[in-house]
């Protein structure tokens, strides 16, 4: 993908998030069991609450002149773009009021246009900032910033997926692009796999000469953050760490303030400081400012460089039952089986349909496995170690779960045994392992990795004689296996163009049979115990829900009814009596902050 090109037929590239890829899935909102003092420091003022709406407020910038605000909000129902001066002297002006889910807002330095995401439409649009018709300026990507001298427009290929507190910036395949600001081709910068991981969330250098970007790991076990030379040459790697969101740059070019968290740091906002001229780091980054729990995304800088607003995002997920009926359809409403502000996720049944395993982050602690009974009862953790802990499986008999822990610094499967809680270690040969997932039987994985590529693949491996089998071969990505209750079939995830959907494959190996075609993201996750149907998490027109597909029919039936673009579901896990499905549902909640910066 080098090079000009005509306006891309891609549209899609590419909206993957890969499950807000894979651990944003399985991880939670995670902050940290251990907590450090702030690492020393220029201290900044107290943060001031800038908006208060119940929704969702975001995507802050401000004008060139300093005096006003520009950013996306729901507060009428759909995600609209507003702006409002920072005196409170005018009214606020609603300055989008389409419909089309419009988000990341960015001034031109001329002040007279704002280039925006339109998550419904698709692409990049530039809109008068006093008001007027809005234009398409690319068919694809979002995250659009223009160049100090506004003649460009720089953005990330994936479209918008969803926007819960630690969602990555992009994943793979994202890549980071430019397009003349008055309409033209547009072109890459970026490259796939250089460096590896979605490219997302570009921003220019104050001389118009590097851009900077993140590139996050499907699997989120760390984030980079990257310049580039906006013709694409001179990729340098600035900084590595668990947690980078959503940078910005000072107008002197000698910081970069970021969402993020680093080890027993909470989440906060951080400030790396730079070389003037090289954009160098000149030092490690230091804790600015924390909102305790809540995850600090999308800083803006005043172009003065004294001021900085952010969004403070807050995600909870809670697990509920929906009971189905004989033919699968909901026989009442579903009911709520954990409450409060963590996020519980990932819930897998016992065989015997008696206990649900599952995952769970509470506010200021690294992920642990819990189990209850299957009625929401009798709710107790099961790991307590400070490593992050992740529950994948049951192994047959009930009396043993697979989990993925980092307890050894690197993250590696183990057994918990029940109800001892002895945790050992199943000594696999190292490779790439994501999502692994326990065969019927027990005796094998079906699991993601990106080795010989640069894109998720589902392998197989069995567990008393480890020889890892690739079964797949997609150029743009097939995992995320499911087992059929018989063993003999996986359902995984296919990715085309933008959208996913739902491809059957023999577990022996074979030829990808795609089952269902539907514009959106498609996540399959547990089959019913007739192994005809299989349940998915799945967005139609940028809404999530949980459906089943069957297999013999290919008919799709939908279990929820979610309607807010702020919510999500996730991880609908059938229950081997065939009478209910669990599944998270997830809500995001966020407003406006601000706090004067200290001289440094």
């Amino acid at each position: 993908m080098n090079g000009l090109r005509a306006r891309p037929r891609l549209r899609g590239i590419r909206e993957v998030a890969l499950r807000a890829a894979l651990l944003l899935t399985v991880l939670g909102l995670v902050s940290c069991r251990k907590r450090a003092p702030d690492a020393p420091g220029p201290r900044a003022d107290h943060p001031v609450q800038i908006t208060t709406d119940e929704g969702v407020d975001l995507y802050p910038d401000f004008s060139p002149d300093g005096t006003r605000l520009v950013y996306s909000s729901n507060r009428s129902g759909k995600f609209e773009l507003y702006i409002r001066t920072l005196s409170g002297s005018t009214p606020e002006l609603q300055l989008t009021s389409d419909g089309h889910q419009n988000f990341q807002p960015r001034w031109a330095p001329d002040g007279k246009r704002i280039a925006y995401h339109a998550k419904q439409r698709g692409g990049i649009w530039i809109v008068p900032s006093a008001g007027g018709a809005p234009k398409s300026l690319a068919d694809f990507g979002s995250r659009p910033t223009f160049s100090p001298d506004g003649e460009w427009v720089t953005f990330q290929s994936q479209n918008l997926v969803d926007f819960a507190a630690i969602s990555a910036c992009a994943g793979p395949p994202s890549t980071i692009w430019i397009v003349p600001s008055k309409g033209g081709p547009a072109r890459n910068v970026t490259v796939e796999g250089t460096p590896q991981g979605g490219h997302g969330h570009p921003v220019w250098s104050p001389d118009g000469r590097r851009i900077y970007f993140v590139s996050s790991e499907p699997k989120l076990s760390a984030s980079e953050l990257w310049s580039i030379r906006a013709d694409g040459t001179s990729p340098t790697k600035l900084l590595t760490e668990w947690r980078i969101y959503d940078p910005a740059v000072s107008p002197d070019g000698e910081s970069i303030y970021f969402g993020g968290a680093f080890g027993d740091f909470r989440y906060g906002i951080w400030r790396l400081p730079l070389e003037r001229g090289t954009g160098r780091p000149i030092g490690p980054p230091v804790a600015f400012t924390s909102q305790g729990f809540t995850v600090a995304r999308s800083p803006a800088l005043s172009p003065d460089g004294k001021r900085l607003i952010w969004s403070a995002l807050s995600t909870s997920g809670n697990l509920f039952s929906l009971p189905l009926s004989p033919t699968g359809e909901p026989s009442g409403p579903p009911r709520a089986l954990t409450q409060g502000s963590s996020r519980n996720t990932w819930p897998i049944f016992s065989p015997d349909a008696s206990k649900i395993a599952f995952g769970r982050s509470e506010p200021g602690t690294n992920p642990d496995v819990w189990m209850m009974d299957a009625d929401g009862k009798n709710a107790v953790a099961l790991t307590t170690n400070p490593a992050i802990d992740y529950v994948q499986d049951w192994f047959p008999g009930g009396t043993k779960l697979l989990i993925v822990s980092n307890r050894t610094k690197k993250f590696a499967l183990w057994t918990l045994a029940l109800p001892s809680r002895i945790e050992t270690p199943l000594g696999l040969p190292p490779m790439d392992i994501g999502n692994p997932r326990l065969s019927p039987d027990g005796t094998r994985i079906a699991f993601n990795s990106k080795t010989n590529g640069i894109t998720i693949n589902a392998w197989t491996m069995d567990l008393q004689s480890p020889s890892p089998k690739q079964l797949t071969f997609d150029r743009e990505l097939l995992g995320f296996p499911a087992w059929s209750p018989d063993g003999k079939l996986l359902a995984m995830q296919v990715k085309r163009g933008d959208d996913m959907h739902i491809a059957l494959l023999e577990s022996g190996g074979g030829t990808p049979v795609q089952l269902t075609s539907d514009h959106g993201l498609t996540w399959p996750f547990s089959w019913s115990p007739d192994g005809d149907k299989i349940a998915f998490a799945g967005t139609r027109q940028n809404l999530w829900n949980v459906y089943w597909v069957s297999r013999s029919s290919r008919h799709q039936t939908k279990l929820t009814t979610n309607d807010s673009l702020t919510s999500y579901v996730r991880y609908p896990c059938w229950s081997p009596r065939g009478d209910s499905v669990v599944y998270e549902f997830g809500q995001t909640t966020g407003n406006l902050w601000a706090i004067n910066l200290p001289a440094r």
